[in-house]
């Protein structure tokens, strides 16, 4: 307990704190007859409530309220003793309060007495006598205003521990996401174009591959195309981007995209209605729509779209250069001319 207290022989004046699932009790003796008056303010502490109980020397009670905030209450004495006021907080399982107490018993005697039952105070007592009166009621005022202000400040520095409290809560979940976000970006796959480009330009330079034929359409043995049938039971295959000597395996660059064009593409080869040029147009515009596609999902740089272009058009140079001995192959083995 903490006390602040001003007293007399009339009133005692205390601020006192009262612990979670505690009672306090105060006492003072008081006359038959004499007028006393409790007023209390809980200060600071949870709900600023607290239970307020008043006994005569008898035990017998007087006043009683609870969970009250503040109050006052006034009594004439009807015999001699000890009068009890008990504050109590049990309904507070972890709360502590603040509690301001004024006790004020019996009634202020006179500032001054006129000089005889007869005569009148004079101007001047008078006047004193209000000004005593006014002074009292501002250090009354005052002392209300303390109680006001103290309430206030532990209001707003509660709130304000709980606002930081609860930045603070924000602060962690922000670096959570973020932390997330940041790992989960980093675990997402994404396209290797440049390590693409130098694999396939150094796949097609180092095996000093040459133009095998002069005859981009690449024309088959059979007169009239429309004679130009599928073998029965012919099973397609693929190998995908694997010809000419030229081995990329894209699945490890994260562009698994790209081997289902070339697997398409060997689809297509086989394909007795298709000629090499539209085979070669189709996994041209196959490509390049792939590359479309990283550009926009990963936002590619200027840069990166025209590396992936890079690679496409080697792709699709070593397709149209050096595909024919493949076309032919691809179209013996799963068409046959009718005709002959």
């Amino acid at each position: 307990m903490y006390v602040n207290s001003q007293s007399n022989a009339e009133t005692v004046q205390l601020t006192f704190e009262l612990p979670d699932n505690e009672v306090q009790c105060f006492y003072e003796h008081i006359n038959k007859g004499v007028s006393s008056t409790v007023e209390f303010q809980v200060v600071t502490g949870g709900n600023y409530d607290v239970d307020v109980t008043l006994k005569n020397p008898q035990g017998t009670v007087l006043y009683q309220d609870q969970k009250k905030q503040y109050d006052s209450f006034k009594h004439s004495a009807d015999m001699d003793g000890v009068y009890e006021v008990c504050f109590s907080n049990e309904f507070s399982t972890f709360t502590h309060k603040v509690v301001f107490l004024d006790w004020t018993i019996g009634d202020e005697a006179p500032l001054m007495a006129p000089a005889s039952p007869e005569k009148a105070l004079t101007f001047m007592e008078a006047t004193a006598h209000n000004i005593h009166e006014k002074l009292e009621q501002i250090a009354d005022q005052q002392t209300h205003y303390r109680l006001r202000e103290t309430q206030g400040r532990a209001h707003a520095e509660d709130l304000n521990e709980r606002v930081q409290l609860w930045s603070i809560a924000n602060l962690c979940v922000i670096f959570v996401i973020g932390f997330l976000q940041v790992t989960v970006i980093r675990t997402i796959k994404k396209v290797d174009i440049e390590r693409a480009f130098k694999l396939v330009s150094k796949q097609i330079f180092k095996n000093n591959l040459t133009i095998e034929t002069n005859d981009k359409s690449c024309s088959i043995n059979c007169t009239d195309r429309s004679n130009w049938l599928q073998k029965p039971n012919h099973q397609f295959s693929t190998n995908g981007c694997g010809s000419y000597n030229i081995n990329v395996d894209f699945t490890k660059l994260n562009m698994n995209e790209f081997n289902l064009c070339c697997d398409i593409h060997d689809f297509c080869y086989e394909t007795c209605s298709e000629t090499k040029i539209n085979c070669d147009t189709r996994f041209n515009n196959c490509l390049n729509g792939q590359c479309e596609k990283w550009a926009y999902e990963e936002n590619w740089l200027t840069w990166k779209e025209k590396t992936c272009s890079s690679v496409v058009k080697l792709m699709t140079i070593a397709v149209e250069n050096l595909g024919c001995l493949t076309y032919r192959s691809s179209q013996q083995n799963a068409c046959f001319c009718s005709l002959e």
